[in-house]
């Protein structure tokens, strides 16, 4: 008999967006390139941090269960740093991170030169009961 999974507690854990491998994570310059993870179980996240040391990265699209959170048309962009370096708490509210979609973050590198991007999320893995 078919029973669906069912979630009800979790623990706090986070849910990467860097490659181990270091060429991976690099964007060309004046290019764009997209970052994308399936965490195991669900994930609900709280907090998007990425590494602020590397300037002149845009956030074109971040897409959950392939809903863009980013209101923008193409060829405009949000400052990583404003993620980085400017409080959240204005209450940005993100959708739980299925296991069949995942997360998707698409980057656009403004500089003349590559540039790595480094990132991930803060938040809680679901877990079974």
């Amino acid at each position: 008999m078919y029973r669906p999974e069912s979630f009800q507690s979790g623990g706090n854990s986070y849910l990467g967006l860097a490659s181990t491998t270091a060429a991976d994570n690099a964007i060309g310059a004046g290019l764009s390139k997209s970052f994308k993870n399936i965490p195991e179980r669900p994930f609900l996240p709280l907090q998007f941090m990425a590494v602020s040391r590397v300037t002149g990265l845009l956030v074109q699209q971040i897409s959950m269960n392939n809903k863009n959170f980013m209101s923008q048309s193409d060829g405009y962009g949000m400052p990583v740093e404003l993620f980085t370096e400017v409080s959240q708490a204005m209450g940005l509210v993100w959708d739980t991170i299925s296991t069949s979609n995942g997360v998707t973050l698409k980057i656009f590198n403004q500089n003349a030169v590559s540039a790595d991007f480094l990132a991930g999320f803060a938040g809680i893995q679901l877990e079974q009961s």
